[in-house]
């Protein structure tokens, strides 16, 4: 073996030109620990995302627990009615204001109560109006059943 220099092909070289060494990309140590976090616009990114994600649960959260809310009070009411006419029915035989039941506070913090008003255009017809009602979360609720009675006992 020889120990001669390759020639190379005429087009690519020049006269007294020193052909360049291959290029290599050489990366420092402190360039490739500069590159391992994350940018400042990739974190504010990640962090507006994961905000409006917590956002939209909280408000789904929160309106599961409404309607459970609601759901609770309306059977809370319905009991309270159903306890409210077992204690004192409605009995068409009895005098009508007879059936006028003042307001009445159970254990439960709801209220049960009953009117009875006159039909203006009827003679012997009454409405009657029985409600619940409670207080939840300082507003004044309430569910009302209005019944119509017919009865000639009244004065």
């Amino acid at each position: 073996m020889s120990s001669e220099p390759i020639p190379q092909p005429a087009a690519n070289r020049l006269e007294g030109a020193v052909t360049p060494a291959p290029l290599s990309v050489a990366v420092s140590s402190e360039t490739k620990e500069a590159r391992r976090g994350f940018t400042l616009v990739e974190a504010v990114l990640a962090l507006a995302i994961m905000t409006i994600s917590a956002v939209t649960l909280l408000s789904a959260a929160s309106r599961c627990l409404a309607v459970a809310r609601l759901a609770r009070n309306f059977e809370t009411a319905a009991g309270t009615l159903s306890r409210g006419e077992t204690e004192y029915p409605l009995v068409p035989t009895n005098e009508v204001l007879e059936n006028v039941v003042e307001p009445v506070t159970y254990d439960n913090g709801f209220v049960f109560s009953r009117t009875v008003d006159k039909l203006e255009d009827e003679e012997d017809m009454f409405v009657v109006h029985t409600r619940v009602s409670w207080s939840a979360r300082g507003k004044d609720a309430f569910e009302e059943v209005a019944t119509y009675l017919y009865s000639t006992n009244h004065t």
